[in-house]
């Protein structure tokens, strides 16, 4: 990946197309040519560049044209400055609105019960967990990973600390959703996120000083971004959380969608780079935090960490993107709802499988009634597990983990299968029960 090449100069190029063309073709030519092109994407330079021009112009005088309309379109963010002191800002594109109403209602169209949503957005949440560590070079696979945060076991190696790491981070937004954000907030994400996982200790939770080196750089060592001043980071940062804290309810500012603010915190909290290490996840992190905290419940059931890790090259160019091109936070914005709108598409997917296995149990099931009429949602949904996995073996802190309830319904569940059910058989594993199927379990299924 490459920092895109010097784009033209747009105020060059417009007084040139002033001299060449009457005035009335060029007022024309400005109503006519759109901030997006004929397919409705909105380009960065790089690409128009090898799309053939619109009007019979060059490819400069249209990228000059389509500047000139998005700058009369702009929403300037004032509170929000690069390292030059120059504001970012925003267009709210016919893509944006279209994707923000998609997303405003979704739960009426998806299938599956209540207690199937419950269990996705813990599943959502571990997967997050995993694939946000994996995009910074956690290599643990994914079945290891689940398994260690499902059974609550001590991690056993960097990458597995890692996940363990931006799980507890998950766990520690829900805690805090409710408060106003806070420097304090932010140094404490990363502190949880970096937990023994930093060769200098001291640094975990603390901002970066001018003495360390964070450049962004690609494999090839190429310089991709520069982060603001160290010693400038703490008044940047407290803009920051002005910028989040802001309601909407001052006159002065224009209302901004929960979810595009969310969006534009994980890019500056990236922007800032404010620690040696954890910029990435911190950034992550914070839009789950944002979108917590004003109750956009859908977000807690989607990962898009997992959905950046299927095209990481298309989320470093909409930072790229941003910021070689007037601070235009637009290309951000629209990557980062594209991902959230496959998530979505993935989150369909995963609920529409739970309910067919359950289904499938319970068809299994249909001769024995007191199986469909007596279990519940997550006890059918262990038999389902325990019909493929003859040999797996479940504890009760891995089910309370996976369904997200209390330690006392998770031995419930358990006790229930083994000692009325019949379904699951205990054993004494030091001083906890342990549970694994038994050998005729189909069979007693079918009756």
């Amino acid at each position: 990946m490459k920092v895109p090449s010097r784009l033209p100069n747009v105020d060059a190029v417009f007084a040139r197309i002033l001299k060449t063309k009457p005035a009335a073709e060029t007022t024309r030519l400005l109503a006519a040519i759109d901030v997006v092109d004929a397919k409705g994407r909105y380009l960065h330079w790089e690409k128009l560049k090898h799309i053939p021009p619109v009007e019979n112009l060059t490819s400069e005088e249209w990228w000059a044209f389509t500047k000139i309309k998005r700058r009369s379109l702009f929403q300037v963010l004032p509170q929000l400055t690069d390292a030059a002191g120059k504001p970012f800002q925003l267009l709210i594109t016919p893509a944006i609105i279209q994707t923000l109403f998609f997303l405003e209602h979704p739960f009426d169209q998806l299938k599956g019960s209540l207690a199937h949503k419950k269990k996705t957005a813990q599943q959502s949440l571990i997967d997050e967990a995993i694939s946000s560590s994996q995009l910074e070079g956690a290599s643990t696979t994914r079945h290891i990973a689940k398994e260690m945060l499902a059974q609550n076991r001590p991690p056993k190696n960097l990458s597995e600390q890692m996940i363990h790491n931006n799980y507890q981070a998950m766990l520690f937004i829900q805690d805090m959703k409710e408060e106003d954000l806070s420097v304090g907030i932010i140094k404490e994400l990363q502190r949880i996120l970096t937990r023994d996982t930093l060769s200098h200790k001291k640094k975990s939770g603390q901002f970066r000083t001018s003495e360390d080196r964070v450049d962004v750089v690609d494999m090839f060592g190429e310089v991709l971004h520069e982060p603001p001043e160290a010693k400038r980071l703490s008044t940047r940062l407290n803009r920051l959380c002005a910028f989040a804290n802001n309601n909407n309810n001052d006159n002065n500012s224009r209302f901004m969608h929960s979810i595009i603010k969310g969006i534009i915190l994980h890019f500056m909290l990236a922007y800032e780079h404010p620690f040696v290490d954890g910029n990435g996840r911190t950034a992550r992190a914070l839009f789950y935090w944002h979108c917590a905290k004003h109750h956009q419940a859908l977000m807690q059931y989607l990962s898009i960490s997992q959905i950046i890790r299927t095209a990481p090259v298309q989320y470093g160019k909409a930072f790229l993107h941003t910021e070689t091109d007037d601070n235009d936070l637009t290309y951000f914005v629209l990557q980062q709802l594209e991902v959230i709108t496959k998530a979505l598409h993935l989150l369909r997917e995963n609920l529409n499988s739970l309910l067919q296995e359950s289904l499938r149990t319970k068809s299994l099931a249909s001769r024995t009634a007191l199986l469909i009429t007596s279990l519940n949602q997550r006890q059918v949904a262990l038999v389902q597990h325990a019909l493929r996995h003859p040999c797996y073996v479940y504890q009760i802190s891995e089910h309370q983990t996976l369904h997200g309830i209390v330690y006392e319904t998770a031995r419930t569940d358990l006790l229930e299968l083994s000692d009325r059910f019949k379904y699951l058989k205990k054993m004494k594993h030091g001083k906890k029960f342990v549970f694994t199927a038994i050998k005729s379990l189909k069979d007693k299924l079918k009756g």
